[in-house]
């Protein structure tokens, strides 16, 4: 593990605090979770961004959930 050194305003630590508090963990465990919980949304982003590219591109096909019923035979 590394360590990471940041500095808060004194706002954003309050509400840090009571967040910690509130689910019972310590500020830094909150801080890391928070952190690791964003850089999988911003990883998330990014291949929805590509994947939306390739599509606009014509470089791949998207299609809709009645089509993909209707081709697996699950479609009423």
């Amino acid at each position: 593990m590394a360590n990471l050194s940041i500095t808060l305003s004194e706002e954003t630590m309050a509400r840090l605090q009571a967040l910690a508090a509130e689910f019972g963990c310590s500020e830094a465990e909150f801080a890391a979770e928070s952190i690791e919980q964003w850089l999988e949304s911003v990883d998330d982003l990014r291949i929805a961004e590509d994947r939306l590219d390739k599509i606009r591109d014509g470089h791949s096909s998207s299609y809709t959930l009645k089509e993909v019923e209707r081709e697996l035979g699950l479609a009423d």
